[in-house]
């Protein structure tokens, strides 16, 4: 595992037993790679579990942040999922998984659990020791469980914030960091944003409706330079539904488009 390799087997007698349980639980695992061992190849079960590698034993595993991690072999096996995570077959009966979110594993994850998620992280970015919390616009605040199978979740995060617990009516962020908003306030990104030619001069844009309850309508933008930050200059229009018309353009000019939810 690029960062966890757990394997609790004891020989006992003749044969392995497993007495241990591993709780992993308000994890954030970013950016980490599983790579060959000497003299592997993409073949063999080496350099697969691009955050963590299981082998044996009993495991609770909730409220963690999978983001960006890697697995070399993982590029020549048919399951995505190996970027994130390998669990032998024999603990499957004994693997609990819930309220994670995950890159490639969402699906699998909810065939042991529930709650699962497969969301942008929207971490605050930077240079500091903060650039992994979560921001105010991370659709995972909230999204935790303070309880999961037969345990809780801590009661603080990292840096000793206190996270909801008991009988409060909030549920943790997931994550290493506890953000001071119980559910954030903003509307999430656009994505899947298609422009196509809608003959002389106009433009088509549609995209993917928005699933949270923030979003009440889209804002569009246009500009002549690939990369732009939209300005109130920019702007071409609103509306509520999920495609939109741009007009009056000249023709050979190369355009580019932004669309933004508003709540």
């Amino acid at each position: 595992g690029g960062a966890i390799y757990i394997d609790q087997r004891v020989f006992h007698g003749n044969t392995f037993v497993t007495p241990y349980k591993s709780i992993l639980v308000n994890n954030t695992f970013v950016n980490n790679e599983a790579r060959f061992l000497s003299g592997s190849s993409p073949n063999k079960e080496a350099g697969i579990g691009g955050a963590l590698r299981i082998i044996s034993g009993k495991r609770i595993i909730f409220n963690n942040i999978f983001s960006n991690n890697r697995a070399l072999a993982a590029l020549s096996w048919p399951d995505s999922s190996y970027h994130e995570i390998y669990i032998n077959s024999d603990i499957f009966k004994v693997l609990n998984l819930g309220f994670n979110s995950w890159d490639y594993s969402k699906d699998m994850a909810n065939s042991f659990g529930y709650g699962n998620l497969d969301l942008e992280p929207n971490f605050l970015g930077g240079e500091g020791n903060d650039k992994y919390k979560l921001s105010d616009a991370s659709l995972l605040l909230g999204s935790g469980s303070k309880r999961f199978e037969d345990v809780n979740a801590p009661s603080k995060d990292i840096l000793g914030r206190a996270r909801p617990e008991g009988q409060s009516e909030d549920e943790p962020d997931l994550g290493a960091y506890e953000n001071p908003l119980s559910k954030t306030t903003f509307p999430d990104k656009v994505i899947n944003l298609i422009v196509n030619s809608g003959g002389s001069r106009t433009a088509v844009l549609s995209w993917s409706a928005n699933v949270d309850t923030m979003t009440k309508k889209y804002s569009i933008y246009q500009s002549t330079a690939d990369g732009f930050s939209p300005t109130v200059t920019d702007s071409i229009g609103e509306t509520e539904n999920t495609n939109f018309t741009a007009s009056g353009l000249s023709n050979g000019t190369p355009y580019f488009f932004r669309v933004r939810a508003i709540n």
